[in-house]
């Protein structure tokens, strides 16, 4: 691999070293122009008539003394460890002042613009006009851009404001649309393509509820391996012996891996909220018709609360995609792990970024939770600088206020294929938050006695099988040999964030310091970045989770597996099993909550932002029930499963697990394999696997 100097990334890549504090009318342009419209082509012109919502977005007072205060807080020894503020504590001490609040205010209703809310804190004004009153007030260009098959505006240059304020505003959110990169991160087994194959696709992938467009297996395991069959051609390097896939794992089962079973906790008193977009209509009754049905406490107006816009409930912005199974596999993830935390359904009107950032900014500056969780982001790192910096001030409140703020890793690996260049996914590399990683779960037992590795998918199929009546038997010509990755734990470098001081000394400078182009290039940073992920749970669609929810039926009279609904003939509950770092991220919400559980009954608050507490734990062996985390590994030789559906029976895929052919049985990531599953810290799973009552024991 030839060498990249910093300085060439920097200009080939349009990746900037992480800005903080600059205004608006004295930054580079760079930094308040998204990273993505470097590699965009310009379609044309917005429409002038267009309106749109912006956002002005002033700095806190002192972020010096912002950043000081929570390394303090979430340091374990320091003498303010634990010792968070409460929102009025916070405004009064870091707020901008309400006088320069009201100035911009006043300035933006000048330009013509329609003040819309502004937050208790005082951090930014809500707006909105049109997009020719963008461009004459900020001086910049409105267009539409390609990007990656999807057409956003975006304005080319930094905006200029009036001298009143532009010392006051380091950020105008609104100017782009760089939200519409952002995706929910849940992963099925199986793809859209997948089931354009099997004759399921081509219902509108927007309705509400979604249509059904499962493809059900034709067998499965309840717990890893209870159900495997004999390849008559061993699919080489894997052996003739392969487990059928995950039925689905139960709440009691999620438990049992992570030792939560074994707490003497359920989250009682503690509130987790939960951020996506949109807000699905039937996520009640699917939550409390899956608890019905798995022994989980029903949800009521005690222990759920939604906090969305009148009418929400009944959309999806097809922008956005469809958010439904999303939003419901959070809220049934969260209520699994810590069946008595109260859960807050908080849903943006759309994805845009400054609507979601705004949804999570509402929780932390109103203090409704005590942990969110996010189970989306982005590809990559294709934000401005600056909206980076804004995100990153919003999370540091959260840490000051003790709330701690989790994000997903990703299911795309390390994005080369992507964008050029493995790295992380923002958000989750901002230094201030939880990145939850991916792994592959093989529970078992009901004892918790696992396997779990880093979570990578590669898929072939096997030639002409055909599979025995009970499924232990496989007859077949061999498998072929076009791997093709499927989907993996989220990690890397982030090419814009410096590496926090928790992560010193525990993630290799290997990691921290270098990252890989596809094409070969080595690409070398003068200062160590922040890698991600921190912590790993199960997030393998093929290991995955069993969920319900409401679809519209695609068969009449209901498919199969399904239940329709009393009184209502065209929809149906079903179950099936789900994945992606999506279900990674609202689990470890549940575990913090048992953890936030045992502190409020000692008399302590919040663990808030947990990173540098995570960071000087003992790290056990693999499987660990001794230490608070337990270290993830590539498997000792090849693992891998096998899939059927119920609908085409002489269809079997071989699904490997952490490990691709021609690499040693332990690669993970995409094609050109730049992520590893190693001993210690690794950039697949991060520092490892929680275990629950030691994790409590440790916190608490």
């Amino acid at each position: 691999m030839s060498k990249l100097t910093p300085t060439r990334v920097l200009a080939s890549l349009f990746c900037l070293s992480m800005a903080g504090g600059t205004s608006a009318a004295n930054a580079a342009a760079n930094d308040h122009v998204p990273q993505w419209l470097h590699s965009a082509q310009r379609v044309g012109a917005e429409r002038d008539t267009r309106r749109v919502a912006i956002s002005a977005w002033l700095g806190f007072r002192d972020m010096a003394g912002l950043q000081k205060l929570v390394e303090a807080q979430s340091t374990p020894g320091s003498a303010q460890y634990g010792q968070h503020l409460t929102p009025a504590q916070f405004h009064a001490r870091f707020s901008p002042a309400a006088s320069d609040v009201m100035k911009v205010r006043n300035t933006l209703q000048q330009l013509g613009f329609k003040v819309d809310y502004i937050p208790a804190s005082g951090l930014y004004v809500q707006a909105s006009g049109t997009v020719k009153q963008i461009k004459s007030a900020f001086h910049v260009t409105q267009d539409r851009y390609k990007y990656h098959g999807t057409v956003m505006r975006s304005n080319a240059e930094a905006p200029t404001l009036p001298s009143g304020i532009s010392r006051l505003v380091t950020f105008v959110g609104g100017l782009d649309e760089s939200g519409k990169l952002m995706r929910p991160m849940h992963v099925g087994p199986e793809s859209a393509a997948d089931l354009q194959h099997m004759g399921k696709a081509g219902a509108n992938p927007y309705s509400s509820p979604p249509p059904y467009n499962l493809a059900p297996a034709s067998f499965c395991s309840k717990y890893w391996g209870d159900h495997s069959a004999n390849v008559s051609a061993p699919p080489d390097p894997y052996p003739a012996q392969e487990p059928w896939l995950n039925c689905g794992y139960t709440p009691q089962q999620m438990q049992q891996a992570y030792g939560a079973d074994k707490a003497g906790v359920d989250g009682t008193g503690v509130r987790v909220a939960i951020v996506d977009s949109g807000a699905s209509p039937t996520i009640f009754h699917d939550a409390n018709e899956y608890s019905k049905r798995h022994g989980l406490p029903a949800l009521d107006s005690s222990n759920f609360t939604q906090v969305v816009s009148k009418g929400l409930s009944h959309r999806q912005n097809p922008a956005c995609g469809n958010w439904n199974i999303e939003e419901t596999l959070d809220v049934e993830s969260v209520h699994s792990m810590a069946p008595g935390a109260q859960i807050v359904y908080v849903g943006a009107e759309d994805c845009y970024d400054d609507n979601t950032a705004a949804a999570v900014y509402k929780v932390i500056d109103e203090g409704l939770a005590d942990i969110i969780t996010n189970s989306y982001g982005f590809a990559g790192e294709p934000l401005s600088l600056a909206q980076d910096n804004v995100n990153n001030a919003i999370y540091l409140q959260a840490a000051a206020e003790g709330i701690s703020v989790l994000f997903s890793s990703g299911d795309s690996g390390d994005v080369s294929q992507i964008n050029g260049v493995a790295s992380g996914s923002y958000p989750a590399t901002s230094p201030y938050v939880t990145a939850v990683g991916g792994t592959t779960l093989a529970l078992k037992d009901a004892n918790g006695n696992k396997g779990e590795w880093g979570w990578g998918t590669y898929r072939s199929t096997l030639v002409n099988p055909s599979v025995n009546s009970d499924g232990t038997q496989v007859t077949d010509d061999g498998v072929s040999p076009n791997y093709a990755f499927y989907a993996g734990g989220g990690g890397g470098v982030s090419l814009s964030q410096r590496q926090p001081s928790y992560q010193q000394g525990v993630v290799p400078k290997s990691l921290s310091k270098r990252t890989y182009a596809i094409s070969g290039e080595t690409i070398y940073f003068d200062r160590p970045r922040r890698v991600v992920p921190d912590i790993s749970l199960d997030a393998d669609p093929y290991s995955g989770f069993l969920m319900g929810i409401t679809f519209t039926t695609a068969t009449q009279g209901g498919d199969p597996g399904c239940k329709v609904r009393k009184g209502h003939p065209n929809l149906e509950y079903c179950e099936f099993a789900e994945g992606g770092t999506s279900l990674s991220s609202p689990t470890f919400a549940g575990v913090l909550a048992l953890v936030n559980q045992a502190r409020f009954a000692n008399g302590h608050g919040s663990v808030g932002f947990v990173n540098p507490a995570l960071y000087k734990q003992a790290v056990g062996a693999p499987g660990a029930t001794d230490a608070p985390v337990a270290d993830v590994q590539a498997p000792g030789s090849p693992h891998a499963l096998l899939r059927g559906y119920a609908a085409i029976p002489n269809f079997v895929r071989l699904v490997t697990i952490n490990s691709v052919p021609g690499c040693g049985g332990v690669c993970e990531g995409l094609d050109d394999n730049f992520l590893w599953t190693t001993p210690g810290y690794d950039d697949v799973t991060g520092l490892g696997t929680p275990y629950v009552p030691q994790l409590i024991k440790a916190l608490k």
